[in-house]
């Protein structure tokens, strides 16, 4: 039981503890159920990571974008402002 323990706490949840006919077994049965929920949870938990990411390169690639739009108005607004000063000194 206590390598089945340590083999979970090392993120080894696939263990199979053997049942036995005591309070032991209850006890090995309930890590057994306890090790599957973790990995069932640490795989939502790498799924919404995943998506995160995903998520922040799309938010970068647009403040990219916006960044790249406000340089070409202000470029537009100082070309207008030169061409105006131009015809009219």
């Amino acid at each position: 039981m206590k390598e089945k323990a340590s083999a979970i706490r090392d993120g080894d949840y696939d263990i199979v503890i053997p049942p036995l006919e005591n309070e032991f077994g209850d006890l090995g049965s309930l890590i057994q159920i306890m090790a599957q929920r973790i990995k069932s949870k640490q795989e939502e938990l790498v799924l919404i990571n995943k998506n995160l990411e995903k998520a922040l390169d799309e938010v970068l690639f647009l403040q990219k974008q916006v960044l790249n739009y406000e340089k070409m108005a202000a470029l537009g607004r100082i070309s207008a402002g030169m061409s105006h000063e131009i015809e009219n000194p």
